[in-house]
């Protein structure tokens, strides 16, 4: 119990029990070196003056932080909720083993911590990435070689939703694919084309990740009342594809009987779309437990631990817009 707004300390259990700190500690540490009745009388006063080890401390005297460093990129909003959700998984995975994490918008400096998680790479972060991940503990929402990598397969992801609306009967698919140089961008649009004639890549559009971009892009592409000689509009996000409905709405044109949307992320955006919108669903919340999960044991088995790149399949979610 706490005295005085105290927390007991091992000092206060060897008082209470007679044995000495040592003993207290290897109770805790390494019961099964003690005698039964000796690791029962203890741990009856640990569960009666309510004591709980002081990880913090166990990890500096071992000369670690217990603290992960997430990194998320400046260009993208901090309220974005796709990087949320994978925050969200890394902090509870982490809170389960005792550990801690920051976030930042800028480049690893050297500040204190046991590891990294970095999270969407440019092109040009590539190299910076490797170089870090020799010096320090990373793990990557992506996927390099070099790094532990855990990503979603966005080229299978793309491939389903274009297989998807080509069995509805669709013939000529549009991709209104981020204007981004990431990796992630480059893997959905070889997706789309994968299921397509060659000569689609004059199918793709690129927009802003948001739906207002999305919008103006469309418009500006095929006017207020121009031809649209598309029969599905497949968005690299669904933020995209809530602004091509709101588009295709403005225009009168049904969807789907008129032009079919499929969208992608599903972690809820989704959901505010004037209709129930189809989209490929990325498991993002459990990704980032996962990404946790592999950043303790890189800290706790390295250097012996090989690198590895786990890819995660996604899964289509049907709604009424194809």
């Amino acid at each position: 119990m706490r005295r005085n707004g105290e927390f007991p300390t091992l000092r206060a259990i060897a008082d209470k029990t007679g044995y000495s700190i040592m003993t207290v500690s290897r109770a805790l540490n390494h019961p099964e070196v003690l005698k039964e009745d000796t690791r029962a009388a203890i741990l009856s006063a640990v569960r009666e003056l309510q004591y709980y080890p002081n990880s913090v401390a166990r990890a500096l005297s071992a000369g670690k932080t217990s603290i992960a460093y997430v990194y998320i990129p400046s260009d993208y909003e901090a309220t974005n909720l796709f990087f949320m959700n994978v925050v969200a998984g890394i902090g509870e995975a982490l809170g389960e083993r005792d550990r801690s994490l920051i976030v930042k918008r800028s480049w690893y400096a050297g500040e204190p911590c046991d590891g990294i998680v970095l999270m969407g790479l440019r092109e040009h972060d590539i190299e910076p990435a490797l170089e870090l991940a020799r010096k320090k503990n990373c793990v990557l929402f992506g996927h390099v070689d070099g790094i532990d990598s855990i990503d979603v397969n966005n080229f299978e992801g793309l491939r389903l939703m274009t297989e998807h609306v080509l069995s509805r009967g669709k013939k000529r698919p549009l991709f209104l694919s981020i204007d981004e140089d990431r990796p992630f961008v480059r893997d959905r649009e070889r997706g789309f084309l994968s299921m397509l004639p060659l000569g689609a890549e004059k199918d793709i559009l690129r927009s802003a990740n948001n739906a207002e971009d999305a919008y103006k892009t469309l418009r500006a592409a095929f006017g207020e009342d121009g031809e649209i000689p598309y029969d599905a509009i497949l968005c690299a996000s669904d933020d995209m594809a809530i602004g091509t409905l709101r588009y295709l709405h403005d225009r009168r044109i049904p969807v789907p009987g008129g032009i079919a949307v499929g969208g992608y992320d599903a972690i809820g955006r989704e959901r505010l779309a004037v209709q129930r919108l189809t989209s490929v669903r990325q498991p993002i919340y459990e990704i980032g437990k996962m990404l946790a999960e592999r950043l303790v044991e890189r800290i706790d088995e390295a250097p012996g631990l090989a690198t590895e790149c786990r890819l995660i399949v996604p899964t289509l979610v049907e709604g009424d817009s194809t």
